[in-house]
């Protein structure tokens, strides 16, 4: 991906958890009618916390999201920090959830 596209990306991102957040999820919560979560990881180089909207789907009492950057071929670095941290926060509306993150291995 190059620079224009990455900052795009993260301008796009950015404007949708302002208003997720501002609206406690009713702008932002749905897209093309599927669920959206805000989920938070620390970065692998430096620990900052980033948070990038994901399409979900529940499972039972878990939160199914897939590690896509938009249908790229490599994983997006959200989905890197996740692997590596292995907890996150999950953000629907207007509540914040810690989480514990498991990668599924190709048999799951």
């Amino acid at each position: 991906m190059d620079q224009f596209a990455r900052r795009t990306a993260g301008l796009a991102n950015s404007l949708h958890n302002r208003l997720d957040r501002f609206t406690k999820g009713r702008v932002g919560g749905r897209v093309d009618g599927m669920p959206v979560l805000l989920i938070a990881v620390a970065g692998r180089k430096y620990g900052v916390a980033y948070t990038v909207p994901c399409v979900y789907r529940e499972d039972r009492d878990t939160w199914i999201v897939s590690g896509s950057g938009a249908g790229m071929p490599q994983e997006p670095q959200w989905f890197r920090n996740l692997r590596a941290n292995e907890r996150a926060t999950a953000e629907i509306g207007a509540v914040r959830t810690p989480v514990s993150v498991e990668v599924p291995d190709g048999e799951q």
